[in-house]
């Protein structure tokens, strides 16, 4: 009796850790296959990191969505969000948003770099790449869109995207650049938002993605105006019968 249960006792521990070893196994699969999109906030001397539904990310729940609310050195207020797939976009047509709205009040000013990153995408569609940001800056405000053919987290190998403003008030901007990076990418947005002494609020919103084929685009204005056109000619000999 005694080695019936001691065989039956052996079985079920080694049943459970077979179970457990097919759970992580998937558990990984699963992380491996949608990589941890992650937000940094930087003022040269405090860093906080956030990693999509990890610790203090204000959007826990939403995957594909960080968030954060609260404050980063002189930054006394920021509410920052970034959005990546699956929420928005896909591994082959990648889209990366960040948003954020800064407050400083501090004598002396600072300034607040903020960076968004998610690994893992491609193959991509078609390597022209856009990189399109607007918003409102009192002091000056710069942005960088990166592509990293390592696959690595805030990479920054190959520069996609410049803009900025310098003087204060309303601002927008594009580019686009060619770029056919190797499989699997990183993608990065990185913003700097610069404030001089007294209260002041800086608020953008950024968004850089792959472009379809501009064949595409093409194919579908000579096709919607050949069938125009067939519409029209079918119309007016309509009329004369």
């Amino acid at each position: 009796m005694n080695d019936y249960l001691t065989v039956t006792k052996k079985l079920f521990i080694n049943t459970a850790k077979f179970i457990i070893l097919i759970v992580a196994f998937f558990i990984a699969s699963i992380l491996s296959a949608h990589a941890m999109p992650s937000l940094q906030l930087s003022d040269g001397s405090t860093t906080i990191l956030i990693v999509d539904e990890g610790p203090g990310d204000a959007l826990s729940g939403i995957i594909g969505g960080v968030g954060y609310l609260g404050s980063v050195g002189v930054f006394n207020l920021t509410v920052t969000t970034g959005f990546v797939t699956p929420l928005i976009g896909t591994s082959e047509l990648p889209m990366l948003n960040l948003n954020s709205v800064g407050v400083s009040s501090s004598g002396s000013g600072g300034t607040l770099t903020i960076m968004f990153t998610e690994t893992g995408f491609g193959s991509i569609a078609a390597p022209l790449f856009e990189t399109t940001v607007g918003g409102t800056n009192r002091g000056a405000v710069s942005f960088n869109t990166y592509v990293d053919n390592t696959n690595t987290a805030f990479g920054t190998g190959t520069l996609i995207g410049n803009l900025g403003a310098a003087s204060s008030g309303a601002f927008s901007g594009s580019t686009s650049a060619i770029f056919n990076p190797s499989d699997p990418f990183s993608m990065t947005a990185v913003a700097t938002i610069t404030h001089g002494s007294g209260k002041k609020a800086s608020s953008f919103g950024l968004s850089v993605n792959v472009a379809p084929e501009p064949i595409s685009y093409a194919l579908f204005i000579i096709g919607g105006a050949l069938l125009g056109g067939r519409h029209y000619l079918t119309r007016k000999k309509q009329k004369v019968l």
